[in-house]
């Protein structure tokens, strides 16, 4: 049998110790329970628990193949994957039996269920252990489906021992440590590192039961693990809570930086003992694998005294080729060297590799498997190259590659890594992909941080903020076109991958979602909201609907909206308030405790425009004369600027109302017009690039209204309109900012509505 009794505990799970000794007689329980033919299918569709590893052992010792299913999958996946295998039974628990019989009903093949909370045993055991080959068939791992339906990798018993062995020889475990079980055991990468791997050494695991921050780090501490597999996602959030605190203090910047120059574990772990103590104090490495952690997590997480070690591995590889941080192997950026019995080499910038842990092939799939097993030699599909040092670095996935029409290469990682260093607290994710030759992405913003913030219109802030300073730095083929805010998580793979065959749907299709929605709230504020939005934004209003993701509000009709409050409720709402309340039930709730009155009004575009201010506004046109001074000469020279129609002008007011595609538009129009135009013309301009002294001095000397979107725009419509109502002109760029391929941007509506409302040309 492949466990053997190492007279101690093997598994902790839900307070109880399970000995080695007794997960040896558990198995042959369990064998007792079925009978299969030899190399027979047998799934398992449960959650971590320990009946899925005795379930897994028995069909070992029947000489099965076991099947392993994620219990996440949908109805779909799970019944292609039934018909495809075609398994004789199935065991599953009472919690994902219902989500198994459903698949079954969708498949042609109708296996046996054997539910662990069902099952009854007899207390003989008769049955002999069946001698298994090296060469057959042990586990079939179907591949999480980044790019379509997954494919079941074959993996034999000497496939997945090689790996074992390989593992082992970097020395980095023993038979003393506890290891902390946390990811799934469906997926190859916990299967061998935290329940095959283990066991064959000798190890105590310890399954956490429940997926939160909370449980993992009392796990911890009450058993004192020292190895934990994860993924980078989960070393991401460790990572940003632990770093958020640090940078939080003084003190604690200074002694992150301290022990950042003195580079010494045992130092960084007496200066950060209570993040040690987090994680039970006894933690020897971080394992991450998957995908490929941020060097700036590694980093960060070696300075605070922790050892992380990067793995790099696949399905069809049982799953680990290389390490990374293991002893004296170390290279930023790479994924470290081979095992002792994995080769690897570089064929057409792709990373080939060959050992007895490559697979045998995919199941009933002969061609794919000719595709990627050639002379014995496994073809990724990651690019990378290897260092005069031995060193392996990945450069990007061949099948993710966005491939243009002009034969152009776009690595989709590459732009979001980027995005993300760009803005690490606007974001939570993106996802790139491509589209009519374009490049598109999909946005799940930080709302969190964007409430924070007081970020009330979130469409702009990711427009502007957030892509647009990335494309400014970006090769024209490597830009983004156009993007979506999403307001689920993008879809992945169990262990955290993006499936980004999906991405062009959901960019596609509209926002509506099977979902149980929450029960409207019983008070007057919150129907007269509801009713106002649903009238306004003709779509289904619920109390979580958030404001401009769910709704679609632009600033404008956000500036609507908070009138409408106003009016409604008697009181005074300001942008930070509805960026402290973005859902419905938040914002009713709100005007529930704050209100003098309730009383619905219909609000106007010639109410918002009413302004308190009855001084008049006087023109400072000093910084437009000196700049006209200094710059229609070279404007004449250089940009041979000529004005034509100025005797068509009206009598004031009037907008004027440019495209706008550079930074010198505003001083052409300065430029071009005459002084006695010029001395009642103000220019609207965006509040950014007038915060410092500078910029401040230019707006006090000058005819010019700064606008800030998210904070004051309804006080900016405000002072334009008594601008004009005091004759004077505006120049308004009706794009809201310059164009960054020629084309014409879509108009927004300000210029629009204080046209309208104000009778102005």
């Amino acid at each position: 049998m492949f466990v053997k009794d190492f007279a101690k505990t093997a598994i902790i799970y839900n307070n109880e110790e399970i000995s080695y000794k007794k997960l040896i007689v558990e198995i042959t329980r369990y064998s007792e329970l079925y009978t299969i033919d030899k190399g027979a299918m047998v799934g398992i569709f449960a959650e971590n628990r320990p009946e899925w590893i005795y379930a897994f052992f028995s069909v070992w010792y029947n000489g099965g193949t076991n099947v392993a299913i994620d219990f996440m999958a949908s109805p779909e996946e799970i019944s292609y994957i039934i018909d495809d295998c075609t398994p004789q039974l199935i065991f599953t628990s009472a919690e994902n039996k219902p989500a198994l019989t459903n698949a079954i009903s969708l498949s042609k093949h109708k296996p046996k269920i054997l539910v662990f909370e069902e099952m009854v045993f007899s207390d003989v055991i008769k049955k002999e252990e069946v001698k298994n080959d090296d060469n057959d068939v042990a586990v079939i791992i179907y591949t999480s489906g980044t790019t379509g339906n997954p494919k079941g990798v074959m993996l034999t018993h000497k496939n997945l021992l090689t790996n074992i062995v390989g593992i082992n020889a970097l020395n980095i475990m023993n038979s003393a440590d506890i290891f902390a079980v946390i990811l799934p055991f469906h997926h190859i990468y916990p299967l061998t590192g935290t329940v095959l791997f283990p066991f064959w050494l000798g190890v105590t695991i310890v399954i956490v039961e429940k997926l939160s921050s909370d449980v993992i780090l009392s796990t911890f501490q009450k058993y004192k693990m020292t190895i934990l597999f994860g993924i980078p996602r989960l070393y991401n959030l460790f990572h940003k809570a632990i770093m958020d605190k640090i940078n939080s203090k003084g003190i604690t910047r200074l002694f992150f930086a301290l022990c950042k120059l003195i580079r010494n574990k045992k130092f960084s772990r007496i200066i950060f003992g209570k993040v040690h103590k987090l994680f039970g104090g006894k933690i020897r490495y971080f394992l991450t694998g998957g995908s490929k952690v941020k060097d700036q997590v590694m980093e960060d997480f070696g300075v605070l005294g922790f050892s992380m070690t990067e793995g790099y591995g696949l399905s069809e590889t049982s799953p680990l080729n290389t390490a990374n941080n293991t002893h004296s192997v170390f290279r930023k950026g790479s994924i470290g060297k081979p095992l002792c019995n994995v080769e690897v080499k570089i064929v057409d910038d792709e990373i080939v590799v060959k050992g007895d842990h490559v697979m045998v092939g995919y199941y009933n799939k002969q061609t794919e498997t000719e595709a990627v097993i050639k002379d014995g030699w496994f073809y990724t599909g990651d690019e990378g190259y290897i260092d005069n040092d031995g060193y392996i670095f990945i450069t990007g996935r061949k099948k993710e590659l966005l491939v243009l029409e002009n034969g152009k290469k776009v690595n989709p990682e590459e732009i979001e890594n980027k995005i993300m260093e760009l803005n690490p607290d606007l974001i939570k994710e993106i996802g790139v992909f491509a589209k009519d030759d374009k490049i598109f992405a999909l946005i799940l913003p930080n709302i969190d941080e964007l409430k924070k913030m007081n970020i009330v219109n979130i469409f702009e802030t990711m427009k502007w903020q957030v892509l647009d300073q990335y494309n400014k730095m970006a090769r024209d083929f490597k830009k983004i076109f156009n993007f979506k805010i999403v307001t689920d998580e993008l879809p992945k793979t169990r262990i955290g991958k993006l499936k980004r065959f999906a991405f062009s749907q959901i960019f596609t299709q509209d926002e509506k979602k099977e979902v149980k929605h929450e029960i409207d709230l019983d008070f007057e504020e919150y129907s007269l909201i509801k009713n106002y939005l649903a009238h306004a934004v003709k779509k289904e209003v619920y109390p979580e609907s958030h404001i401009e993701l769910d709704l679609g509000l632009d600033s404008i009709e956000k500036v609507e909206f908070i009138s409408f409050l106003e009016h409604s409720f008697g009181i005074t709402v300001t942008t930070e308030d509805i960026a402290s309340h973005p859902l419905v039930k938040e914002i009713a709730l709100y005007m529930q405790e704050k209100k003098t009155k309730i009383e619905a009004e219909e609000t106007g575009w010639d109410k918002i425009l009413e302004n308190i201010e009855t001084v008049k506004i006087k023109s400072k046109p000093f910084f437009s004369f000196l700049t006209k001074f200094f710059l229609w000469l070279p404007f004449k020279v250089y940009y041979r600027l000529k004005v034509k129609g100025l005797n068509t002008m009206p009598k004031p007011p009037y907008i004027i109302t440019p495209n706008h595609q550079s930074f010198v538009d505003a001083f052409l129009i300065n430029a071009g017009l005459k002084n006695r135009f010029l001395k009642d013309t103000f220019f609207l301009a965006n509040e950014k690039h007038f915060k410092h002294k500078v910029g401040r001095f230019i707006t006090n000397s000058s005819n010019i209204i700064t606008v800030n979107i998210n904070t004051n725009l309804k006080m900016s419509l405000q002072k334009i309109a008594l601008v004009l109502k005091n004759n004077k002109n505006v120049v308004i760029f009706p794009e809201g900012a310059r164009t960054r391929d020629g084309n014409l941007m879509e108009f927004k509506k300000t210029f629009a509505i204080l046209a309208k409302v104000l009778n102005v040309p």
